[in-house]
């Protein structure tokens, strides 16, 4: 009999606190059974969950380069900067079933500072998986950030008809490959799963 939800938001942040090391294997994780996609309340009681344990478990730790640390590097540094909790956030809810096209990451502009920042969002309910809120409201809410655009491990979501310099395009597919490396990483880890009654 598969985990039942309870289980997974339970079981989940607990074997991530117990990760040792960056070659996390996948008995280190409990067996996920594929969640509903979409707005079930089971999807949103989950993303509320991974995004409140990651943001009131690690801390926010800035680094000089665009540096995107994978979960496991990420846990045991003890936290990261924007990216290191999107990544942690979207792997972790890859593993417990939900699939990757329902999610963004978002690149924005912090209004206040300027200071540019990503974040996750979950697409069918427009919740935004954030380091600098535990509050999942949608971007529309969110009057702190300015959306730039949308991407995904494959595609590229404008918020309007801009253009991407050079630079910012290099910078956008090398975001993407580690995307689509945590994506088989987190795929791969679900697969291996093991269920344990």
């Amino acid at each position: 009999m598969p985990y039942s939800l309870i289980q997974q938001v339970i079981l989940l942040p607990l074997a991530l606190l117990v990760l040792s090391s960056d070659l996390a294997k996948a008995e280190d994780y409990p067996a996920q059974s594929p969640l509903p996609t979409g707005q079930s309340s089971e999807s949103l009681l989950l993303i509320e969950s991974i995004n409140k344990h990651f943001n009131t478990h690690f801390s926010y730790k800035p680094d000089r380069d665009d540096l995107w640390l994978t979960r496991e590097a990420f846990i045991n540094r003890g936290g990261g900067d924007c990216e290191d909790f999107a990544l942690a956030k979207y792997q972790s809810l890859m593993e417990a079933g939900m699939p990757a096209s329902d999610f963004r990451f978002v690149y924005a502009y912090q209004n206040t500072s300027g200071i540019p920042h990503i974040a996750l969002i979950h697409q069918p309910s427009s919740k935004v998986l954030d380091s600098l809120t535990s509050d999942t409201a949608s971007m529309r809410q969110r009057t702190d950030l300015k959306e730039r655009f949308r991407f995904s491990g494959t595609g590229f979501y404008p918020t309007n008809t801009q253009n991407l310099s050079r630079a910012e395009l290099k910078t956008l597919q090398q975001w993407q490959a580690i995307i689509r490396r945590t994506e088989a990483l987190a795929l791969r880890n679900l697969a291996e799963a093991k269920y344990t009654p």
